[in-house]
């Protein structure tokens, strides 16, 4: 008879819960989490609801790589648990026109087809400006849909 080992994870927050639930999904069953306190207790860096997934990282196309995974494995545990607990929401990123990391985050996320409503450049913003009693065509930007990057 094989005898697993029992693992003892110390800490309940994102990295401790992720990497039991890592060990039980592959069949380790003797896995035990130790906490300080109650999980999602109010001191923890886990704690709260409102946390984002942050894809630009310039022409480092690794991390942006790791957490479109991220995404995946957030969107199966969401239908495991039959409950949303992620929510897309929309993004603004800015950068000068000579600015490498923000043109590289751009272009690498559109290789990973991430959705992106559109790209502003500073001519577009000045031209669209809102006037005295007019209404700019930009207002409700924090509004949009998905994660745009702006030039």
């Amino acid at each position: 008879m094989v005898r697993q080992q029992h693992i003892v994870i110390v800490g309940a927050g994102i990295v401790g819960l992720s990497t039991a639930y890592a060990l039980l999904t592959q069949g380790i069953r003797n896995v035990t989490v130790l906490e300080q306190a109650a999980v999602d207790h109010d001191r923890s860096s886990s704690h709260g609801f409102s946390r984002l997934l942050r894809f630009e990282y310039g022409s480092d196309a690794f991390y942006s790589n790791m957490v479109s995974l991220s995404l995946k494995r957030w969107r199966k545990l969401q239908e495991i648990a039959r409950r949303t607990i992620y929510t897309p929401t929309g993004l603004l990123v800015l950068g000068n026109e000579d600015d490498s990391f923000t043109q590289s985050s751009y272009q690498i996320a559109q290789r990973l087809g991430l959705p992106m409503d559109r790209r502003i450049t500073r001519f577009d913003l000045f031209a669209n400006a809102k006037r005295p009693g007019t209404r700019s065509r930009w207002e409700n930007l924090r509004s949009l849909p998905c994660n745009p990057i702006y030039k």
